[in-house]
């Protein structure tokens, strides 16, 4: 997408115009990038309600100065202008992110449950579900992806050491550590149990055969 772009921006939904330029009645300006796009749609956003003092007429904008990107309203947009369309509709885990995300900022809670209710259904690692909790008020998220973290054979990535911090990682470190020798001590212990099974084997199969000969006294 552009940095820059004089005209507006009409969103489509799989390649097909929702509605024609100049048919929208607001427009919303992130990072130079102008989306045209409609008032009751935008007014579900709790900071963003009261759209009166825009006044009349297509060319009322707002100017977002937040963390997403016009690339995260993009996908945001797919998904509000969803709720005018028959579905159901799949989102990938990106559009439902940055959905969450602008939900989050702007305040409207019904994008942002649903936004949830996708992800938590979505094939997250464990990592990923840690990055969104935390960044998404959500510490319900938490527990379960630390615990697939330290069951898991694959050792830590600097990449996910970086996300979970230091404190977190050691953390981490201590419990994969505990369990793998637990998990060591144990195949150990079933290593040992097959042995003697199989000595116990070869005693039985040997019996009658090289044991001594006993012969009657007369």
């Amino acid at each position: 997408m552009p940095q820059n772009y004089m005209g507006s921006l009409v969103f489509d939904f799989d390649g097909e115009r929702l509605f024609e330029p100049g048919d929208g009645d607001m427009n919303l300006i992130v990072n130079g990038i102008r989306f045209e796009t409609h008032r009751y749609l935008i007014k579900r956003f709790k900071k963003w309600g009261d759209l009166s003092k825009l006044g009349p007429g297509p060319r009322a904008c707002i100017v977002i100065m937040g963390g997403a990107s016009a690339e995260d309203f993009m996908r945001m947009l797919r998904v509000l202008y969803s709720t005018t369309l028959e579905g159901p509709f799949e989102f990938d885990i990106p559009t439902l992110v940055s959905s969450l995300q602008i939900a989050t900022e702007y305040e409207y809670p019904a994008l942002r449950n649903y936004a949830i209710k996708h992800l938590k259904r979505a094939e997250l690692t464990a990592i990923k579900r840690i990055e969104i909790a935390r960044k998404f008020d959500l510490p319900s998220w938490e527990k379960p992806a630390f615990m697939d973290l330290c069951n898991r054979d694959e050792s830590i990535t600097e990449e996910e050491a970086n996300i979970l911090g230091v404190a977190a990682f050691l953390r981490v470190t201590e419990i994969r550590e505990r369990e793998q020798r637990r998990r060591g001590s144990r195949v150990d212990v079933e290593r040992e149990g097959k042995a003697i099974k199989s000595e116990l084997a070869e005693v039985d199969l040997n019996q009658g055969t090289d044991g001594p000969t006993f012969i009657p006294c007369t």
